[in-house]
């Protein structure tokens, strides 16, 4: 099978390494990129050399040297004994974002205290929310490297 264009897949992890090896035993050898939600520790501990190359995007920057992320990392490591993921890092802000709006509401529903709020400060950047209430943040895009994810030039 020659096909030309690369193959995105929007699935969990495990799914996405099951697809990913379907289409290697197929015959298939055009690039691959895996939706956020994938983007997952997870995809690396069952993928192993199946998922090398694949792309994803990450709404969190898994390099940020930054002070507060590095002190959040740290932590999640020591309790959690594992890597923090966007999971952990969109809880995080997200909680900062309720409390923040909370103490600000001043009388108004908290769904429009964060809306009207504007910009919140997560761990790595400023977000915000969209109309429709989904998180507006940045995108970083990542290629599996070697096991780990690096970011892509």
């Amino acid at each position: 099978m020659g096909f030309r264009s690369g193959t995105s897949y929007v699935a969990n992890a495990v799914d996405t390494v099951r697809l990913i090896q379907v289409s290697r035993n197929l015959g298939m050898t055009q690039s691959i990129s895996a939706s956020p939600w994938a983007a997952t520790e997870r995809l690396l501990e069952v993928g192993g050399r199946t998922v090398e190359g694949v792309t994803t995007p990450q709404y969190f920057n898994r390099h940020d040297s930054s002070a507060p992320y590095l002190k959040f990392a740290t932590a999640f490591r020591k309790r959690f004994k594992q890597e923090p993921d966007f999971v952990s890092v969109a809880a995080y802000d997200a909680t900062t974002a309720v409390i923040s709006a909370m103490r600000q509401a001043n009388g108004r529903p908290l769904k429009r205290a964060l809306l009207e709020n504007g910009s919140f400060q997560g761990l790595q950047e400023p977000w915000t929310f969209g109309p429709d209430g989904s998180a507006q943040r940045q995108i970083h895009m990542t290629v599996v490297r070697d096991g780990r994810y690096s970011s892509t030039p």
